[in-house]
């Protein structure tokens, strides 16, 4: 069975116990699967290992919960109201008098992203005498995403607008609200017109212990992993190619957009075609393997919140390129000089290129994005925050 549309962004992690934080029920449409491509997913899954690795019992609750986790060597308790997510009267009612059950004893709810099912809770919430603490994670500007995928504008303004007001109304309704990045925080308050502070829990980077074999180019490239499409800015990484060597290829793991792409690259970059190439969906083990044996990773997007993938190639001691202004800016200001890059095409190439020809100040810059991530971003790092930020919240 696919994975729908909820199955990939819809989660949340409930906290309970009566006086002491204790235990923890996680509503989603699905767990996390052992994709890419999931980013939310990963986040959720995070969220589960960091409430077990701090002896906080986990209890799953959802249309299509398993006991597997991204993390496959845990396994937790779960209560599967149905097995599908049918968008019926019936089910609604059952669903909620399922959630509202679930949330009688709970002390803290965490809320990951804007989906039917994390709103739908909200208002269940709201009903509530006794309401639990509320945390709210903005996890993806979907604002950027609408604008990319609705080509009416009339359309579009409208799917913004709405988006922006449930978006705004379910973070009204928290007590505690969370985003993976200063710059995406700023954003977000000032697009909805917060008066509140979102306060930043950027994504734990855990890296699979097992590896894949994937075939690769025969000469140096370069990796980007992402959605194929406009929202992530992948022509600017055409363009940087047509200024690096004649033997440097460019290959981009995800889904998406890949026909459109190559389409329009036949078109503007007969050229660049041979060296160009899209391996579609992986799997997250396949994904870091490529980016292990790359030359650098590489991030056009101005529209990332997470950024996931870049800090995962970073752990691997594998040099990142992003654009600079962005959501990277403060995670990445330890190493500015070799990871935050203009709009300009041509200043990265001469980045890359310089990497190239000297080796030694390549595994320098990969040993800094590492050291990065290992202090700030790693999931023993993370996961011990994120469970101070529950109990803090806890004993307000």
């Amino acid at each position: 069975m696919g994975i729908s549309f909820f199955q990939k962004i819809a989660a949340v992690t409930v906290i309970s116990e009566k006086n002491f934080l204790s235990r923890i029920a996680v509503i989603a449409e699905t767990l996390p699967k052992d994709r890419y491509k999931s980013g939310v997913g990963v986040v959720v899954g995070e969220t589960v290992s960091a409430a077990m690795e701090h002896h906080l019992h986990v209890t799953l609750i959802g249309p299509s919960a398993t006991d597997q986790t991204c993390d496959k060597r845990i396994t937790v308790p779960c209560i599967r109201p149905v097995r599908n997510y049918p968008s019926t009267f019936p089910f609604l009612i059952f669903w909620t008098f399922a959630l509202y059950n679930a949330l009688q004893e709970v002390q803290l709810v965490h809320i990951h992203s804007v989906t039917p099912l994390s709103v739908w809770s909200i208002v269940i919430l709201s009903m509530m005498k006794n309401r639990p603490k509320v945390v709210f994670h903005l996890h993806t500007d979907f604002s950027q995403y609408l604008a990319a995928w609705i080509g009416w504008k009339l359309l579009r303004d409208i799917a913004i607008n709405l988006t922006a007001s449930v978006t705004r109304f379910c973070c009204n309704r928290a007590d505690k609200i969370l985003a993976p990045s200063a710059f995406f925080a700023k954003k977000m308050k000032r697009e909805l017109k917060l008066d509140r502070n979102i306060e930043v829990w950027s994504s734990p980077i855990t890296l699979p212990e097992i590896e894949a074999e994937v075939k690769v180019p025969q000469g140096p490239y370069i990796v980007c992993a992402c959605r194929v499409g406009d929202e992530k800015n992948i022509v600017h990484l055409f363009k940087v190619l047509t200024f690096l060597s004649k033997e440097i290829s460019l290959v981009i793991v995800g889904g998406g957009e890949i026909k459109r792409y190559k389409k329009i690259i036949a078109e503007k970059w007969p050229k660049l075609e041979k060296r160009i190439i899209f391996t579609g969906a992986v799997s997250r083990v396949e994904l870091l393997a490529y980016c292990r044996k790359a030359l650098c990773f590489v991030f056009g997007s101005k529209t990332e919140t997470q950024g996931l993938t870049v800090f995962e190639a970073l752990a691997m001691r594998i040099p990142a390129f992003v654009m600079k202004g962005y959501c990277f800016d403060d995670l990445l200001s330890d190493c500015e000089d070799v990871s935050l890059l203009p709009d300009d095409p041509e200043a990265w190439a001469a980045a890359i290129s310089m990497f190239m020809y000297d080796r030694s100040l390549a595994k320098i810059a990969g040993n800094e994005g590492a050291k990065l991530v290992e202090e700030k971003l790693s999931s023993r790092v993370q996961r011990k925050r994120l469970v101070t930020i529950y109990r803090l919240l806890h004993s307000e």
